[in-house]
């Protein structure tokens, strides 16, 4: 990631998410799909992330464009079939909530 353009945002989860989605995937009974993706609400950018685990970008003008919608995921589905919420809506807070 270091030599991704540093304001690419992507979509990340935490592991509580995680289980989250499938315990309600377990209990919930007539789902349209079945096929859901899971993932925070507010996407973080590379130099976000970066900056969170104290690593310093190497991005030069040879690294891969910024592709705007190629890494953030749509969570309507499972949140409008499952009821389900993230518990760490970002990367950010589950950093401040010691989460990580």
């Amino acid at each position: 990631m270091r030599t991704w353009n540093p304001e690419q945002k992507m979509s990340m989860i935490h592991h509580a998410d995680i289980c989250q989605a499938l315990y309600l995937a377990s209990i919930t009974e007539n789902v349209s799909t079945g096929i859901y993706n899971v993932s925070d609400c507010f996407p973080s950018s590379v130099r976000e992330l970066l900056n969170i685990v104290g690593v310093s970008s190497a991005f030069s003008k040879n690294s891969p464009e910024i592709n705007p919608f190629g890494m953030i995921l749509s969570t309507n589905a499972i949140e409008n079939e499952l009821g389900f919420e993230a518990q760490y809506p970002s990367f950010k807070v589950a950093n401040i909530k010691k989460a990580l």
